[in-house]
């Protein structure tokens, strides 16, 4: 998987604190055979007026990836580490509700 960004502004944003940044972020699915890993330690930030695109191959974890950030995994998938930073915020701190 390979994660580009685009800025429309780079002289503005580049002084911004990032409004969504994720670091070393790793999820796993569960299944009867083991342990999948399917979002293995990706790391980006992305600040006002940037454009971020996941790009790769299918099964590359793109979907896993954005499941992750929107703590939409299903039920045998869960966030095993790092942080999803939202606006100052762990997102992964916070209770499911």
């Amino acid at each position: 998987m390979a994660i580009a960004t685009h800025t429309a502004a780079p002289a503005v944003t580049q002084d911004r604190a990032p409004v969504l940044e994720i670091r070393d972020l790793n999820a796993s699915f569960y299944t009867r055979r083991g342990e999948v890993h399917a979002v293995r330690d990706v790391s980006f930030s992305l600040r006002q007026g940037e454009t971020l695109a996941l790009v790769g191959e299918s099964g590359s974890g793109k979907t896993a990836t954005a499941m992750s950030i929107l703590r939409m995994l299903p039920g045998k998938a869960r966030v095993n580490s790092g942080e999803i930073i939202f606006e100052g915020q762990d997102l992964l701190q916070l209770s499911q509700r």
